[in-house]
């Protein structure tokens, strides 16, 4: 049987399939929000060691001061640049996303997840560190 272009291509078309994001709790979501808005304003503030900002770890501090925290030390701990959409943009960028995930998996105590989410991005010897900061700022933010 002899197929013409317009069967081929008919054939070939295949329909468009959006991968689905996994769902982001509204609570998380609005910390995401308020993470893009330290973050803005964070860019000014001057460096901070990953390997300091353990000693910065009180929960007495807030939420405010987690965050900034987190927010200094998270490019040095992804070893790149973090990337930040504006404040109450609906899309999140894979760096949002991912430290959205891993906020979840650690408040909900799902631990093989949040040590998959870390392991994957965190070098081994900043991981304790990194892991130490998002539950911190999980803790203060439920």
């Amino acid at each position: 049987m002899k197929l013409g272009l317009k069967s081929m291509v008919a054939v070939l078309a295949l329909p468009k399939v959006s991968p689905q994001l996994p769902q982001v709790q509204p609570e998380t979501r609005a910390l995401i929000n308020r993470l893009r808005f330290y973050a803005s304003f964070s860019r000014a503030s001057s460096f901070l060691d990953i390997y300091t900002a353990c000693q910065m770890i009180d929960p007495d501090n807030g939420e405010e001061a987690a965050a900034n925290t987190l927010i200094r030390i998270l490019g040095q701990a992804l070893d790149k640049t973090p990337v930040w959409h504006r404040p109450g943009e609906a899309e999140f960028s894979f760096d949002e996303l991912w430290l959205a995930q891993a906020i979840e998996s650690y408040k909900y105590s799902d631990d093989s997840s949040f040590r998959f989410l870390i392991h994957r991005r965190i070098p081994h010897e900043k991981r304790r560190i990194f892991g130490a900061l998002i539950a911190n700022l999980a803790g203060l933010s439920s």
